[in-house]
């Protein structure tokens, strides 16, 4: 029987690192989960707070969503160093 392959999307450890990295980045910024909601908004994104703390802390959130609310945070740029720092970690 063929062994059962993780597939990107539902990667765990990757997940995770997207959930630590902007969760850090809200904490950083002293947000909120209503405040981000409220600035998604702006970009005519309409998600409840609760919807979106459960996608960022599940780290289920695709690109278009991550890039936004980095955007709305007011983050130049993506620290693929990071985020791959933490993958390694949830790897061990």
């Amino acid at each position: 029987m063929p062994t059962k392959r993780k597939t990107f999307a539902f990667n765990q450890e990757w997940s995770a690192a997207i959930s630590f990295y902007i969760n850090d980045k809200k904490k950083l910024h002293s947000l909120t989960f209503p405040e981000l909601s409220h600035r998604l908004e702006s970009l005519d994104i309409y998600i409840t707070p609760r919807n979106l703390a459960n996608r960022i802390n599940q780290g289920t959130l695709g690109a278009t969503l991550f890039i936004s609310v980095l955007s709305v945070m007011n983050e130049e740029s993506i620290d693929l160093n990071e985020i791959q720092q933490r993958y390694n970690d949830e790897k061990k």
